[in-house]
């Protein structure tokens, strides 16, 4: 059958869709609406495994604000293996060192570990030291499809718990920087000693409460 211009014609719906990205397309227009802004999704942190990576994710942010050489070069490789999936590499300045060791092996290895220095050096994600008389750890054994972020071990930090800017007083400003802390902003390492009120040696929402707490009750 012939088709015509009396024959009725299909209309393009102009009705709004929303994109698997969550952005709205307007048919016929090139207009692109921003995404819709999606509620927390507090349930994802109700079980073990979710609050681990959570907290996992916390201190490699806060490494990174941390420490500068982390956020540029220079790169140095020290040891690769990729038969064994193993990498070594330093982020050394003249103010900063960070060593990081890697193996993504389903596996254990062990390898000899170099450093800047002798010393001690403390490893910020499994939480633990080592102590050297020369720049190198012989038979340094890295488990299974995990990582570490050594940094050089200081002498303790002095700090006022709660007092985050160091101003001799708590009050409303701490909390302000505390939580642009946890956000993702930076502060000395004084601050930082004076933010994990709880003393569980990670600063997240917790201890915002805390400090909420100490400033109701002085």
């Amino acid at each position: 059958m012939a088709i015509t211009d009396n024959m009725p014609k299909e209309i393009p719906s102009t009705e709004p869709k929303i994109s698997p990205m969550g952005s709205i397309i307007i048919p016929g227009n090139s207009i692109l609406m921003p995404p819709i802004s999606q509620p927390l999704q507090w349930e994802n942190l109700q079980n073990d495994f979710e609050l681990d990576l959570n907290q996992h994710y916390k201190k490699l942010i806060h490494l990174r604000n941390d420490n500068d050489v982390l956020k540029q070069p220079p790169l140095d490789v020290k040891y690769s293996n990729n038969e064994n999936k193993t990498l070594v590499y330093w982020r050394v300045d003249n103010n900063e060192k960070v060593i990081i060791a890697i193996n993504l092996d389903t596996n254990s290895h062990t390898i000899d570990l170099e450093f800047p220095d002798s010393g001690t050096w403390y490893d910020h994600i499994n939480d633990f030291e080592i102590s050297i008389d020369t720049n190198w750890y012989g038979g340094f054994e890295l488990s299974p499809l995990t990582s570490y972020v050594f940094t050089s071990s200081e002498t303790s930090i002095q700090c006022s718990i709660g007092d985050i800017n160091q101003d001799t007083a708590i009050n409303v400003v701490d909390i302000v920087a505390l939580v642009n802390y946890i956000l993702g902003g930076t502060l000395s390492d004084e601050g930082v000693c004076a933010s994990d009120l709880n003393g569980d040696t990670v600063i997240n929402v917790i201890d915002i409460v805390a400090l909420v707490n100490t400033i109701l009750s002085l």
